[in-house]
């Protein structure tokens, strides 16, 4: 099994206060998966990890065979859009890419619109 997402016993702690621990988990090739729990089980900071938008407290964790947001190849490899992420309806998804940083981050982004 190929895993595009490998976490080990990964862990974050905010203040003090862990958000997630003990993490273990492999999210194999070609598969979907969802996470699922309540509000507070750690869903957004595994994902947060997992984009390289936070570093891990305790452990590893490798996202498409390398650490998460350590430069532009391995940012080219991953998307991520938070539920908090606004979008314009007037706009269209180039103009969405154009106004974002998603272009130098994801050089495959050909600019063509649907």
């Amino acid at each position: 099994m190929t895993a595009v997402l490998r976490a080990r016993t990964l862990g974050k702690k905010f203040q003090g206060r862990w958000a997630l621990s003990n993490c273990t988990l492999d999210v194999p090739a070609g598969r979907v998966v969802g996470l699922v729990g309540p509000n507070g089980t750690g869903k957004s900071t595994s994902l947060h990890l997992a984009s390289g938008m936070l570093t891990p407290t305790t452990d590893t964790i490798d996202v498409c065979g390398g650490r998460p947001a350590t430069g532009p190849a391995q940012l080219a490899k991953v998307g991520f859009v938070t539920q908090d992420t606004p979008s314009y309806t007037a706009l269209s998804v180039d103009d969405h890419l154009a106004g974002s940083r998603c272009r130098s981050a994801h050089p495959h982004v050909d600019g063509a619109s649907s």
